[in-house]
């Protein structure tokens, strides 16, 4: 069974994209690796390692996305505002809505063992697999951080920051405001310091 490329260019709305192993990476779960077999257990371990690199990316560079956007764009709030606001953009749950959207379940492999799964962890896989397809997309717009945000806040981040401002009033944000995990927002900074640099570099 092999994935459809040009349906998958389609979906994600980059009809150009030239580097389509990683879209395979991306869309290939390890579940479906491992059923695979004409590979070896290394070759298997291999695609595993490569996808979740992949995923690995895309969950940083979601981050400082969705951090940069909100510091531009949403200076009335303060950073205890900022703080939960990211967090329900850019966790698993939410990142599996994303991949709905885009139809992900019809067009990658998934192994026949994770079908059956409970509906958390299944939407887990496809936050994790969003995470994997938006490191592809970032590579393949050459480590390019402003075309990478550009693409994931005009398909995904502008409209559900918006629907989470319609659903709930500033106020909702000051209650139940979770410990801040200050390492976790210096990384974003230097994250959006870096990309920045790098772009403005050349």
């Amino acid at each position: 069974m092999n994935i459809d490329i040009e349906a998958v260019k389609k979906r994600i709305d980059i009809i150009n994209f030239k580097q389509v192993e990683l879209l395979k990476i991306a869309l290939t779960h390890p579940s479906y690796v491992y059923e695979i077999t004409e590979l070896t257990r290394q070759q298997q371990e291999e695609q595993e390692r490569d996808y979740r690199r992949l995923a690995h990316l895309g969950d940083a560079i979601i981050n400082a996305i969705v951090t940069d956007y909100l510091l531009k764009y949403r200076s009335d709030l303060n950073k205890d505002h900022l703080t939960k606001l990211k967090q329900k953009l850019v966790n698993r749950k939410q990142l599996a809505e994303f991949a709905q959207e885009l139809n992900l379940r019809q067009i990658c492999l998934l192994g026949g063992s994770e079908k059956g799964k409970e509906q958390d962890e299944y939407k887990d896989h496809f936050g994790e697999m969003f995470e994997a397809l938006l490191g592809a997309i970032y590579l393949e717009f050459e480590r390019n951080f402003s075309n990478t945000g550009s693409w994931l806040i005009e398909h995904f981040i502008k409209e559900a920051v918006d629907d989470l401002f319609d659903n709930e009033s500033k106020d909702d944000f000051d209650e139940n405001v979770e410990e801040l995990d200050w390492r976790s927002a210096i990384d974003d900074d230097l994250l959006i310091w870096y990309y920045e640099y790098a772009d403005n570099s050349d």
